[in-house]
């Protein structure tokens, strides 16, 4: 709390900022909560929740002088602050929400803001490229970054937005690879209810989510070309009309599109629109993979080691700085959260790491009790036990949060004999 003294020492104004993080699910978003903030699945809300676990209106965040309270508003499923179920209750600094199957972080302190260039790299030519991020983030004109799957694009499209003026308005991220085809215009555009069979309530989409801030099209290469005519149109006019609307509705968002596929070779093949690239391509970036930038690799080891708490031998980092890291980034960190789960507490030596560098490409056929598996398959299944309670049944968020695709998670889950449903009300 800051307070600050006029006329009479007895009077004292509150000035309190706080701000809602979300921490799960596709979209990632920062809410800066003032007096009243109203949360739910109701398109009426001040945050929208597309979470089927939640009730219309699920909770309300209200402002007193003394703080931020969150009040569960006879929800269906619960809110619940770090674990425990709540009718009211003051919020303090780091608790973790729950509402539906929807996780946030409160916090006093918006991290982006003000916040001073920190990413860094010991590869000269790559930290000079990232000294660049600040004058592009002063910029307006959308951004087209280019680098493999796992290189690091979603990070450097979360620190253009939080170094731009745009910091405190929502940052959203929509993977175009994860399109369901029946709801890719709802997805982008949003929609009113019964515009279509499913269409239970009005519903918004990406650009209106987005509508003052930064949204993240990632995989832009895998948009389909009829969905590319409609962006190329939003981009051009700055409209969008949902779905069953008849009125356009402006928006203003920067859009960052980020692509590991070369989109000139998919314009030759006739599966990326030109006059759309150039208008994404206003400032291009491009993102070196990790094994042309080893420099790196041992510091980011480091970094992840001491968040998940492992500690790898002498001989372990050797063999991990020369190896290639085909996944970058992502599959290094994935790495060391695989190390952490499977050799709690245990230095790794080489022995341990050719377990784990395979792992992921494992084929396994299982029965039987948990006591017949080998230890390393033991630990497997636990883990991903741990991850479908975390995301309480939903497969799809327990492989993302173990960075494993999803198909080899849920082949997992049917060899391992885990019944995910009976974790979705846990």
């Amino acid at each position: 709390m800051i307070t600050r003294k006029i006329q009479r020492e007895s009077e004292v104004i509150y000035s309190q900022q706080a701000f809602f993080k979300q921490i799960s699910g596709e979209q990632v978003r920062v809410y800066r909560l003032y007096d009243q903030f109203m949360i739910g699945r109701e398109i009426s809300n001040d945050i929208v929740l597309n979470d089927n676990f939640s009730s219309r209106s699920h909770a309300m965040i209200k402002h007193r002088p003394d703080g931020f309270y969150l009040e569960d508003l006879n929800s269906q499923n619960g809110s619940f602050v770090n674990g425990v179920r709540i009718k009211e209750i003051q919020l303090q600094e780091g608790d973790q929400i729950r509402l539906g199957s929807t996780s946030f972080l409160f916090s006093s302190n918006n991290e982006t803001q003000d916040k001073k260039l920190e990413l860094k790299s010991y590869n000269l030519e790559w930290n000079k490229q990232l000294q660049k991020l600040p004058m592009i983030a002063n910029s307006q004109e959308n951004v087209l970054l280019q680098g493999e799957s796992g290189a690091g694009k979603e990070i450097i499209s979360r620190k253009i937005h939080d170094l731009s003026p745009r910091r405190d308005r929502a940052f959203v991220t929509l993977n175009c690879s994860n399109f369901n085809s029946n709801l890719i215009e709802s997805d982008l555009f949003g929609h009113q209810k019964g515009s279509y069979t499913d269409a239970k309530e009005d519903r918004k989409g990406a650009f209106l989510l987005a509508n003052g801030g930064t949204l993240l099209l990632d995989e832009i290469g895998d948009m389909p070309l009829n969905l590319q005519a409609k962006l190329l149109r939003v981009l051009e006019n700055r409209e969008v009309k949902p779905l069953g609307s008849d009125k356009n509705i402006s928006v203003d968002v920067r859009v960052i599109a980020a692509s590991h596929k070369d989109l000139k070779e998919l314009i030759a093949e006739g599966k990326f629109r030109v006059d759309l690239y150039y208008r994404l391509n206003i400032i291009k970036y491009t993102i070196p993979a990790l094994r042309n930038r080893k420099e790196d690799i041992t510091p980011l080891l480091f970094q992840f080691s001491k968040e998940y708490r492992v500690h790898f031998l002498q001989e372990a980092v050797i063999d991990i700085q020369n190896h290639n890291w085909p996944g970058n980034i992502r599959e290094l960190k994935n790495f060391v959260r695989r190390a952490a789960a499977i050799f709690p507490h245990l230095p790794i030596g080489r022995d341990e790491l050719s377990q784990l560098i395979d792992f992921g490409s494992e084929n396994i056929s299982l029965s039987g009790e948990d006591n017949d598996l080998p230890p390393v398959k033991r630990m497997e299944k636990k883990l991903i036990e741990n991850a479908l309670a975390q995301a309480r049944g939903n497969q799809r968020l327990a492989a993302k949060n173990l960075g494993m695709p999803k198909s080899t998670f849920h082949d997992k889950v049917k060899k391992y004999e885990i019944d995910s449903k009976s974790y979705r009300f846990q």
